[in-house]
């Protein structure tokens, strides 16, 4: 009798601890079934246990022969997507980063192509005495990895004999990734100057001392008149909470009963992304006296990631303690890669 998963339900394992957190407080549907929490709670240990061998706790010597390569490959897959899924619900990361996965030993680069345009000559009739144009190619720009890792306690075996929950795992894991990943990606951005590759100096300035609508909306106009596409207003919920869009219409009353913000600022649509803190400390990830000028699609943060998710255990008997660590490593990358002009409005 086969004591594993089947394919059939190892897949069903995997739909499960995706929808379960997804839709933490109503029930769902996965494969022919449908869930509330309990009964998604029970699934996933019966299923952790069964990929284990029928084990409710991880046996080192197993370990080392292979045994839980299963147990380990069905968390890696569901916290891939659980892990992307979290960061695409992020405002941040919806309007200013482009994703790419890769294989490892892949090529981690993005082409982007120069800026440029043909020049009307003047000239006269029966004259063919006009200089030569042709476009700009274009470069291929490297975004460097790393591996980074998390190491815990005992949760796997505290999962499997039912003492905390699925969610709890998969949340406390997506949201520590999630910080580091948008740590990397504020350190970046935070760090774009005029003299950053693709920046002009009058779209990227020092603060600009007190917010004015005024000020705002002269970087709007230049950003608008360098790209010829029309702008969207991106910061923080004190950030964006400056702009003063009075007189307020009826719609923008009920973007601001709704939402965060005002929806409009003459004509451009405003988003307010929300706060986080660097890992570990209380200390804001965004500045508060920074607003974000786009036009376009334009995603100038690169965000890659190499391979997949890599899980294993650790020998008991190496912990002074005899307790049994969880080790979860996976490889990324960020890059600025300014492909398309925007402004930012500094002011204090």
């Amino acid at each position: 009798m086969n004591t594993f998963l089947t394919d059939a339900e190892r897949l069903e394992a995997i739909a499960v601890g995706i929808q379960a957190y997804k839709n933490p407080n109503s029930t769902f549907e996965a494969g022919k079934a449908t869930f509330s929490k309990n009964k998604a709670m029970e699934a996933m240990r019966a299923a952790l246990i069964k990929s284990a061998g029928g084990d409710t706790k991880i046996d080192f010597k197993k370990m080392i022969r292979g045994q839980y390569y299963e147990t380990f490959a069905l968390i890696e897959e569901i916290l891939k997507v659980t892990t992307r899924d979290y960061m695409l619900s992020n405002t941040f990361f919806q309007n200013l980063v482009e994703f790419k996965d890769s294989s490892v030993g892949d090529l981690l680069s993005f082409y982007l192509p120069d800026k440029g345009e043909f020049i009307v000559a003047d000239t006269s009739v029966g004259s063919q005495a006009v200089r030569a144009q042709k476009l700009p190619g274009g470069t291929n720009h490297t975004v460097p990895t790393s591996v980074k890792a998390i190491k815990t306690e005992e949760e796997l075996q505290r999962i499997m004999a039912g003492q905390i929950d699925w969610l709890e795992y998969v949340d406390a894991c997506n949201k520590a990734i999630l910080k580091r990943k948008l740590n990397d990606v504020a350190t970046a951005f935070t760090g774009i100057t005029s003299s950053t590759p693709g920046m002009q100096s009058n779209l990227i300035t020092a603060s600009a001392g007190t917010y004015s609508d005024a000020d705002l909306l002269t970087k709007i106009i230049a950003l608008e008149t360098t790209t010829g596409m029309s702008a969207k207003i991106l910061g923080t919920e004190q950030a964006v909470s400056k702009i003063d869009s009075t007189p307020i219409s009826d719609s923008g009353k009920e973007d601001f009963y709704n939402s965060k913000c005002v929806g409009k600022f003459r004509g451009r649509e405003v988003m307010a992304m929300n706060q986080l803190y660097k890992p570990g400390t209380t200390t804001d990830l965004f500045s508060n006296n920074d607003i974000y000028i786009f036009a376009g699609d334009t995603k100038p943060i690169k965000h890659v990631t190499t391979g997949e998710f890599f899980m294993t255990t650790k020998d008991p008997m190496a912990n002074a303690d005899m307790s049994q660590t969880l080790f979860m490593a996976y490889e990324d990358g960020t890059s600025v890669i300014v492909n398309e002009a925007f402004a930012v409005y500094k002011f204090s």
